[in-house]
C-alpha cells in the first residue's frame, strides 16, 4: 500500500464517519430546515473540514511504507486527534441541541438546551415540556390565562425575573389547542407578506422545497436566540413545515 491509497481509505472512513453524524444532527435535530437559523452548519462546516480534510492530508504526508511501526504510531495519534476534535464538537452541539418550538404571542420560537435553567423546565405542566428534547424539538405553545389580573402577574414576573415568556416552560401548553389563534396570526405565503430583510426569492426557494403549492401554506415569523426568519406552516393544521433561509450576515 502506498501513501495515496492510504490516505483515500482514510479518506473514505473519515467521510462515512462525519457524513453519518452531520446527517443525523441536521435531519434529527433540525427537521423543517430549521439548522437555517441556529448557526449549527458553521460547526457541521468546520467538522468536516477538520476531520475529513486534515485527517487524510496528514495521512498523505506521514505515512511511509518502509517504516510500518512509525507509520502506525503516526497514524494512531492522528487518529486520536480526529476523535477528540469529533468528541469536542458533539459536546458543542449537544449542550446547544434544540429542544423546544414555541409559539409565544405572535411567533415562533426555536429553543436551544442551553437557553432553558433547570428549575424553569421542573415547573413546566404540558407534557414532555419538563425535560429536554433528545431527538429534536418539541412543538408547544404559550398558554395565558384569561383573567386580566392573572396576565398582569405573569408579565410583572417576567419582569422581575428578566426572562422572556417563551423560556419560562410553566406557561407552555398544547401547540394544537392554539392552532385557531396561531392561523390567524399567520399570513398567506406571498412576497407581499415578508418583512423587508427577507427575500422573495427565499419564498419561492421555500415554497418550492415543500412540494406543496402555496395556498396549502401560511407564514409566520421565527427567532432564535442565534437568528431569525420566517417560516411556513400548514394552513390547516399549523404544523411547520419549512424554514426560509434567511439573508446572508454583513
Amino acid at each position: 500500500m502506498n501513501r495515496w491509497k492510504a490516505s483515500a481509505i482514510h479518506l473514505l472512513i473519515s467521510f462515512c464517519v462525519v457524513g453519518t453524524i452531520t446527517g443525523l444532527i441536521y435531519f434529527l435535530w433540525f427537521p423543517h430546515a430549521l439548522i437555517r437559523i441556529a448557526g449549527m452548519d458553521r460547526l457541521l462546516v468546520t467538522m468536516l473540514c477538520v476531520d475529513i480534510v486534515a485527517g487524510p492530508l496528514l495521512t498523505l504526508i506521514v505515512f511511509k511504507i518502509n517504516d510500518l511501526r512509525q507509520t502506525r504510531r503516526d497514524l494512531a495519534v492522528i487518529g486520536l486527534l480526529q476523535a477528540a476534535f469529533m468528541g469536542y464538537a458533539l459536546h458543542t452541539a449537544w449542550i446547544s441541541r434544540p429542544v423546544f418550538l414555541v409559539w409565544s404571542v405572535d411567533q415562533m420560537y426555536l429553543l436551544y438546551a442551553n437557553d432553558l435553567d433547570a428549575e424553569d423546565l421542573a415547573q413546566a405542566k404540558a407534557p414532555g415540556a419538563d425535560d429536554l428534547s433528545w431527538f429534536g424539538p418539541r412543538l408547544f405553545a404559550v398558554t395565558l390565562p384569561k383573567e386580566h389580573e392573572a396576565k398582569a402577574a405573569i408579565f410583572t414576573d417576567l419582569i422581575v425575573r428578566q426572562k422572556a415568556l417563551e423560556r419560562l416552560p410553566v406557561h407552555y401548553g398544547l401547540y394544537a389547542g392554539q392552532r385557531d389563534r396561531i392561523l390567524k396570526a399567520a399570513e398567506p405565503a406571498v412576497p407581499a407578506s415578508l418583512p423587508k430583510w427577507q427575500s422573495a426569492t427565499s419564498l419561492a426557494s421555500a415554497i418550492a422545497e415543500t412540494g406543496r403549492p402555496a395556498d396549502d401554506l401560511r407564514l409566520v415569523p421565527i427567532q432564535s436566540a442565534r437568528g431569525a426568519s420566517m417560516l411556513l406552516i400548514d394552513a390547516r393544521t399549523g404544523e411547520p413545515v419549512r424554514t426560509l433561509a434567511p439573508p446572508p450576515a454583513h
